[in-house]
């Protein structure tokens, strides 16, 4: 069993940065609307030693000014969609032009199709007898929406009209500072400091809709705050300013009812069985693992136990988590954890608990796993979604980054999911792209903040083509907008990574933005699942019933092809603790498939083989004895007698078949799916074309057998078969 030490949760009423935090502090998720489905530092003396005196100024001159909640109380309202169309666009086609089933994608989106066929009109909004007032009064709580306008059944994105995200210039001092909210007549509500982040309220009596106020002309009141913002991105003194704004976590269902086991047979297996003749991989709930060389991957983790250095810090902001038999991880201080499905499902993807015997492994056996959500509000009937408050998704980032020790990597499948939740494609709206990009600025700073820690961001590239034109991932969230575009004279953020998903033929999903840094496995991933009725006393919960199908799910999603690359950096780490970020980059970037039509294909063995000079030695020592000698050498003879049960169609069942396919996975040497003693069957391995025998013998140090004996009695064993 590969069980990774995890530190138990921290103790004590105090945030990452050893500040107690107020009882009104909450946790959200999502300053622009950003749903579930993105390295190394250029410099360090960047954005973050430029921001470090306006975060004084912050944190002496308007202490005591902050109140979290207050910001989670003012209402949202639903923007209405009104796309700004590029100069010389087709106005009512703003999901792009090529497809040949554009009246389908229309169908899908809700958009009316004429009878000719062609679309027509555009998607401006259209009041209803109200005035585009509050929805519905089953709407409860702090949370509630103006009617949908635009496409049918397509709300627009929420905004908070009475919370005004501004980002300072690093140089604004106090009186700068206090000079824009006069001239503004604003007041602070809340401050993320690190970054220069203000979020600000008109003075006087609230106009915002309430659950107790009359009607409010709700689009009107967002066009005059919208006004307040362009004049304040004017400012010379104001480097962003947007509406606060949310984000989601969506994924791409895979089907109803689709379970681990069915009577009569298990359909998603999760074994580790190499595939016979005939057999679909992509049947396989493991099918990304295999495609990816995980197997191969973990021949070193024994080598990494026995240099000690296991656990490795990483981190995850996403809608929810909840217990589950086969993850274990720890709650950042003072966090509030809702009980939602996709932070399950991603992590479940990135750590489920390794080799225990149950259900599935992550990808990381050596995730000491850093969990945050946010506050969030429930899908309705008018608005089927869950969202996060982006400002406090900012502000649960800049605790997990400034906590003690900080995470090496932190996964973000979060992102605006701007088709399915608004039937917007951002590539073709001006307003959007606006939107994007204040939030992308501020965002900017945040991973500069990131780097300075010596932290990557993972992101997921976003949902948004499904069944449409490819879709850029620069405008599906915040993050990846800063992952590709530079900021007041700093160059793009390299420390976001952005994942595009494939499917189990290595096709592009069909979903999937482009546009990403690395592509990795997405389609049909099984996971674990949300069980409302595990216990609620422990995030490590019991393992009875684990084997229970509906304890797990197969999801379809960037969300799910972000947290594999989340996954191979940990283990990068585990292997060489040394490592920086930027030789993380390295190593990705030497190691990753760029001949496959996407994003660059994620290869999790050919980066630990990357990780250290002494990797093939590792590999060789069979034993795990630290010395390449006879033991090994009998200990690959057996694994290769393994290798041809298997091709003869021999599935292990028993407790030694097991062992014995542990060791067959562990003597794939060259990574290429097979144990062979013939000198001539190479692979790609280190730069090089080597066999299996080839690695076996490259740090052979046996005193009382040559290399040369070795490789004969190996050359003797393939004639024999």
């Amino acid at each position: 069993m590969d069980n990774a030490a995890r530190r138990p949760p921290r103790e004590g009423a105090q945030d990452g940065r050893g500040r107690s935090r107020r009882a009104g502090d909450m946790v959200l998720g999502g300053l622009g609307l950003l749903s579930v489905f993105m390295i190394a530092p250029a410099s360090l003396g960047d954005e973050t030693q430029e921001f470090a005196a306006l975060r004084q100024v912050l944190q002496t001159e308007f202490a005591g000014t902050e109140d979290a909640a207050d910001v989670v109380a003012a209402p949202f309202v639903a923007r209405a969609i009104e796309p700004g169309f590029p100069a010389g666009s087709e106005k009512g086609m703003p999901l792009g032009t090529g497809s040949s089933d554009l009246e389908g994608r229309m169908k899908i989106l809700g958009i009316p199709v004429p009878e000719d066929g062609k679309p027509g009109g555009t998607w401006a909004a259209e009041r209803d007898e109200t005035g585009g007032v509050l929805g519905p009064a089953s709407h409860t709580g702090p949370f509630r929406f103006a009617t949908a306008t635009g496409a049918p059944n397509k709300p627009g994105p929420p905004v908070q009209p009475d919370v005004i995200l501004i980002q300072f210039e690093p140089s604004a001092d106090a009186a700068a500072i206090r000079d824009v909210l006069a001239r503004n007549a604003l007041a602070v509500r809340s401050m993320i400091p690190e970054i220069g982040l203000v979020l600000a309220s008109p003075a006087g009596p609230a106009r915002s809709p309430s659950p107790q106020g009359g009607a409010v002309d709700v689009q009107a009141l967002v066009a005059e705050r919208d006004q307040l913002v362009e004049v304040l991105r004017r400012d010379p003194r104001v480097r962003s300013a947007a509406l606060n704004g949310v984000l989601s976590t969506p994924s791409i269902p895979t089907g109803n009812g689709i379970q681990f086991e069915m009577s009569g047979g298990v359909i998603h297996e999760w074994s580790w069985r190499p595939p016979k003749d005939g057999d679909s991989p992509a049947r396989r709930g493991n099918w990304g693992h295999f495609d990816i060389r995980l197997p191969q991957a973990w021949s070193f983790n024994d080598a990494i136990r026995r240099r000690g250095s296991t656990a490795v810090r990483v981190g995850i902001v996403d809608a929810g988590f909840a217990p589950h038999p086969d993850l274990e991880y720890t709650v950042l201080p003072q966090n509030r954890v809702a009980a939602r499905s996709h932070g399950v499902w991603v992590l479940g993807v990135m750590a489920a608990t390794f080799d225990n015997g149950i259900g599935i492994d992550g990808v990381s056996p050596f995730a000491d796993v850093l969990a945050a959500s946010a506050p969030d509000f429930e899908a309705t009937e008018e608005v089927p979604q869950i969202y996060l408050v982006l400002s406090e998704v900012i502000r649960e980032l800049t605790l997990m980054i400034d906590s003690d020790p900080p995470p090496k990597v932190i996964n973000l499948s979060l992102g605006y999911n701007w088709m399915a939740n608004h039937g917007i494609n951002p590539d073709f709206d001006v307003r959007t792209q606006e939107e994007v990009k204040a939030h992308g600025i501020i965002v900017h700073g945040l991973a500069s903040f990131a780097r300075s820690h010596g932290i990557l961001l993972v992101t997921a590239a976003g949902n948004d083509s499904n069944g449409f034109p490819q879709v850029s991932a620069t405008y599906a969230s915040p993050f990846n907008w800063a992952a590709s575009n530079g900021v007041a004279g700093h160059g793009p953020a390299r420390n976001i990574l952005v994942v595009e998903s494939y499917d189990g033929d290595r096709r592009l999903s069909n979903f999937s933005n482009i546009g990403g840094t690395y592509a990795a496995p997405g389609e049909e991933i099984l996971t674990t699942n949300l069980q409302q009725d595990l216990p609620q006393s422990s995030f490590v919960a019991s393992s009875s019933a684990a084997s229970d199908p509906s304890h797990y799910i197969l999801q379809n999603g960037t969300s799910f092809a972000a947290p594999f690359l989340t996954g191979v950096i940990a283990n990068l780490y585990a292997y060489n603790p040394s490592l920086t970020p930027d030789d993380v980059l390295d190593i990705l970037t030497k190691t990753t498939d760029p001949t496959t039509g996407f994003a660059p294909r994620l290869d999790a063995f050919a980066a630990m083989v990357a990780a250290r000079p002494d990797a093939l030695a590792d590999l060789a020592d069979l034993s795990g004895d630290g010395v390449v000698d006879r033991a090994d050498l009998a200990l690959f003879e057996k694994a290769v007698g393994i290798g041809e049960t298997l091709r003869n169609g021999t599935a292990p069942d028993g407790a030694a078949d097991q062992e014995g396919l542990r060791l067959f996975m562990r003597a794939d040497l060259n990574g290429d799916g097979a144990v062979s003693a013939a000198p001539d069957d190479r692979a790609a391995i280190a730069g090089r074309q080597l066999s299996d025998v080839d690695v076996l013998l490259e740090a052979w140090a046996d005193p009382d057998l040559s290399a040369a004996a070795a490789r004969s009695r190996l050359m003797a064993l393939a004639d024999s078969r």
